[in-house]
């Protein structure tokens, strides 16, 4: 019996190259024990790895549909059981889809504070919850040393810093599960040199007296 050539040109798929699938999985399992969301390029990878499956599929059927060959009943039967395999994929793969959305929705999504875009009254109600965490949390619980100046709601430049860090203190830790990498960096990386910029900001003031203060002071004497 002869043996039947692929489809030339146009009627076999234009291929493209498939994503590792033990790389991919290598992927998702590092993002679970992270207690990471799963990355979006990972997802996106694992979709198009789904859909280059099903256009192979649909492509050995045609070749079978073509064929004539004799045990063309049982391979189209085994063919059909691949596609619903793959139908079985892309579901599970949008409820993984959906799950991680809901994950982020939940508590990954937190928006940094923008003071120059804040009304008065917004910018006030805002400095009052971060001055509440800065008190309740930061310097109980982290050690500021040096102690942060009284004035340093005067100063923007160090709302600025400790308002950052307080959005992703809330991304990482407003959350049923805290995310531990978010944890890590938050602690190695973000806070010093965020407090190391603050602490700058603030060495020409006192107990007693905020440079700022002063500075007006000299400009505007009584």
């Amino acid at each position: 019996m002869t043996g039947h050539n692929p489809p030339a040109g146009g009627d076999r798929p234009e291929e493209e190259p498939v994503p590792d699938a033990r790389r991919l999985q290598e992927e998702l399992e590092a993002a679970r024990k992270a207690g990471q969301a799963v990355p979006y390029e990972t997802l996106a990878a694992l979709a198009a790895s789904v859909g280059d499956l099903r256009s192979q599929v649909r492509f050995v059927h045609s070749v079978v549909d073509r064929s004539g060959l004799a045990f063309a009943k049982d391979t189209r039967a085994l063919v059909l059981r691949l596609t619903a395999t793959v139908d079985a994929m892309e579901a599970k793969l949008a409820d993984l889809d959906q799950a991680v959305q809901d994950l982020q929705d939940s508590g990954s999504r937190v928006c940094a504070p923008n003071w120059a875009a804040m009304d008065q009254a917004t910018r006030a109600a805002e400095l009052a919850r971060l001055s509440e965490w800065v008190a309740r949390v930061l310097l109980p619980g982290y050690r500021v040393e040096p102690p942060l100046r009284p004035c340093w709601r005067a100063h923007l430049p160090v709302v600025w810093e400790l308002g950052t860090v307080w959005a992703e203190w809330r991304r990482v830790y407003d959350r049923k599960a805290p995310e531990l990498a978010g944890a890590l960096d938050w602690h190695n990386r973000w806070l010093p040199g965020a407090l190391a910029r603050s602490q700058r900001a603030l060495s020409g003031c006192s107990e007693r007296q905020c440079i700022l203060a002063a500075s007006a002071a000299a400009r505007h004497p009584p």
